[in-house]
């Protein structure tokens, strides 16, 4: 501790030679980065309050899934026209590619999807880890088979997606209970923590132009550029 406190001392008595310009380029680069973290606030917040007052809030009561999770998979959801919920895996790219030739077999992580997205649902399946009883079970199962940390985490994502896509195309909150029940289990009280949203879906009919508002917020806060989730 005293030979520390000597180190500061020396450090305090030190002529670090700062110019006044350095000193003001770097209180101009710290402002800079406050009003930039001051601007992605304000952002979250407003596509929380859109999607909050829009039908398709449900996707909030999905374990794992925040404010830009959220509006992420809406905004995905709404521009794009998809056929299926394998189609939506495959845009969000939680579904490997299978490479096979006679007696050769390998699954490859998906390059033509959307890499922003697919990154958030890396976080969102984190998330869910945490918060969903049978999800962390699910995890633990995955890596008792002898999967990757990032594997199990994909093959998470890529369940909560297909959750996902039926929640948007039927606008019913997430019910844990009716979902383990899906899968054969029919006790899951017992096992798991049943978690509902009773919050009404009305129809608005300005929220898909206030949801698609809040996609270029979405993409600024994601790191990307276009008005639009790229492809």
């Amino acid at each position: 501790t005293n030979s520390l406190r000597e180190k500061v001392k020396a450090l305090k008595k030190r002529e670090w030679h700062i110019t006044k310009y350095t000193l003001m380029m770097v209180a101009n680069a710290a402002r800079h980065l406050l009003e930039v973290e001051r601007g992605k606030q304000e952002m979250k917040k407003e596509m929380e309050r859109n999607l909050k007052e829009s039908k398709y809030r449900v996707i909030l009561s999905l374990p794992g899934v925040g404010v830009v999770t959220g509006v992420a998979l809406v905004a995905a959801f709404l521009n794009h026209e998809f056929k299926n919920y394998r189609n939506f895996q495959k845009y969000c790219g939680t579904v490997p590619v299978i490479i096979q030739s006679g007696n050769y077999h390998k699954c490859v992580m998906r390059k033509h999807c959307d890499r922003n997205l697919k990154g958030v649902l890396h976080m969102m399946a984190l998330s869910a880890v945490n918060e969903g009883s049978w999800m962390r079970g699910y995890y633990a199962r995955k890596i008792k088979e002898g999967k990757s940390f990032g594997h199990a985490l994909r093959a998470l994502a890529n369940t909560l997606v297909k959750i996902a896509f039926a929640m948007l195309k039927g606008l019913k909150a997430y019910d844990e209970e009716l979902f383990l029940s899906s899968r054969g289990n029919k006790s899951p009280q017992s096992n798991y923590t049943t978690k509902t949203n009773t919050q009404g879906t009305e129809r608005r009919t300005d929220e898909r132009f206030s949801l698609l508002d809040s996609v270029a917020q979405t993409n600024c806060h994601l790191g990307t550029d276009s008005g639009r989730l790229s492809p």
